[in-house]
């Protein structure tokens, strides 16, 4: 049966109808009336069942079709369709974004209306820039735009950003789209990092690493990654951080920044950091022991390498580092087994470092 809920009800009438009263000429069985009240049930439940609503994944699917498709039917109504779910705050939000060209006005109300029901979403915010922008208000858009980059989840983070990155210039991005708060601003510099703009990536970093409170990862982002051409003002950043904060990590970061700048006292700092190891972290002592190695190895010092392999490892990363010292002496003196079997000891305590599996590799492909 194929009934809409307006002809059940016409017909439940109907049927109330013949139920009233008795007739004048003849006498109703007694079991009638039960059985025309059973059938008036039956009917509205196969009518509700035919004209159900939609559920909310296929109203999701309604309008990320044509959300992926940037256009809107004008017989369409998306508000009907967010109607449909009225504490969903998506249908709203996404109903102003396919809205946002003809009716400017009541699609960032229904952003704002989104606001409502999601305050910490990030979705509605986005909606609300891309109104603004569609209406030629970029500079409240920007606001709108940073918020949403201030509150996205991390699988909504790399779609923001690559838009973002696509509709600003760098100056826009750096000082009007990325956050102020300092964590989701580094979430942010993380992931312009890994969408290959590591220099608007540093910018984001030096700002946030000038503040009276340096954050760790800013730094320390600073100090490995800077390029040759920054390193002066890095290893300044980065020595200020370390006179703000009695951190002794400042201390490595500092070292490293040193010895990429070929300025004295990266040793000193580092060698420090490894001597006091009651106080200090095993993944920091095992990237200063990296650190020194490289140096070591380098300048060809076989000496100082061999120092560094003296006595048993703080934890895990101590150790691999270590094991992996010694694979690069085995090699030295041509002894390549061993050295391959210290440097998959290496990789199976750290193997988290991309550095140790590719010299794990390229070793087993030179011993073949």
């Amino acid at each position: 049966m194929t009934s809409s809920q307006p002809s059940v009800a016409i017909f439940a009438v109907y049927l109330f109808g013949l139920t009233r009263g008795e007739s004048r000429v003849t006498v109703k069985p007694r079991w009638l009336p039960p059985a025309l009240s059973l059938l008036l049930v039956l009917v509205a439940v196969a009518g509700v069942s035919a004209s159900r609503g939609r559920t909310l994944p296929e109203t999701d699917a309604w309008f990320r079709a044509r959300l992926s498709a940037d256009s809107l039917d004008p017989r369409e109504d998306p508000v009907a369709i967010a109607m449909l779910h009225p504490a969903d705050p998506y249908g709203w939000a996404w109903a102003g974004q396919l809205q946002r060209r003809s009716r400017p006005g009541p699609s960032l109300r229904l952003a704002n209306h989104a606001m409502g029901l999601d305050r910490w979403g990030a979705e509605p915010h986005r909606v609300a820039a891309n109104v603004l922008l569609a209406a030629g208000r970029e500079r409240q858009a920007r606001g709108e735009i940073r918020l949403a980059m201030t509150k996205a989840t991390k699988e909504e983070r790399p779609r923001f950003v690559r838009d973002a990155l696509a509709r600003f210039d760098d100056d826009v991005f750096v000082n009007d789209v990325v956050p102020s708060q300092v964590e989701p601003a580094l979430a942010v510099a993380h992931e312009v990092n890994q969408q290959g703009r590591r220099d608007l990536a540093l910018r984001v970093w030096f700002r946030l690493a000038r503040h009276t409170a340096p954050p760790l990862d800013a730094v320390a982002a600073i100090a490995r990654l800077t390029s040759a051409e920054q390193l002066t003002e890095a290893l300044e950043v980065v020595a200020a951080a370390r006179v703000a904060d009695p951190d002794p990590i400042f201390a490595v970061l500092e070292g490293i920044a040193r010895d990429r700048a070929g300025v004295p006292g990266s040793v000193e700092l580092l060698r420090g950091y490894l001597e006091d190891s009651e106080n200090t972290d095993d993944l920091w002592r095992g990237r200063a022991l990296y650190r020194l190695a490289r140096r070591a190895r380098a300048a060809g010092t076989l000496g100082e390498l061999e120092s560094l392999t003296e006595g048993a490892g703080a934890g895990r990363g101590e150790e691999a580092m270590k094991a992996w010292i010694r694979a690069e002496l085995y090699l030295e003196r041509g002894e390549g087994a061993r050295a391959l079997r210290e440097l998959s000891t290496a990789h199976q305590l750290r193997p988290d470092l991309v550095e140790l599996e590719e010299r794990l590799q390229a070793v087993r492909e030179e011993l073949r």
